[in-house]
């Protein structure tokens, strides 16, 4: 295993042939990926990553609109293909 500074360098080094592969985040391998003919990227995710909204403590005007909204998206399956679409899928909740 070696360590490498960036994705530029890792995605480099794997086009050189000095490794023969890398791991890093989805998004930027799947965008290096389309401009590299021969390479593949694997959708199963390594981890599993939490994500929040955060709001200021006092404004539950603001929070409810958040949750409505996310919510909302989740209802629509809008949530669903934006998160496809962005290659996203960890944003879902597993249940």
């Amino acid at each position: 295993m070696r360590y490498f500074p960036s994705t530029e360098a890792a995605t480099q080094a794997v086009t050189a042939g000095e490794v023969a592969a890398m791991g890093g985040n989805f998004v930027d391998l799947e965008a290096w990926r389309k401009e590299h003919a021969g390479f593949s990227v694997d959708a199963a995710l390594l981890e599993e990553r939490v994500v929040a909204v955060a709001v200021k403590k006092g404004e539950p005007e603001l929070l409810r609109a958040v949750n409505e909204t996310i919510d909302e998206l989740r209802r629509s399956g809008e949530l669903k293909r934006m998160t496809e679409k962005w290659h996203l899928p960890y944003l879902l909740p597993s249940s």
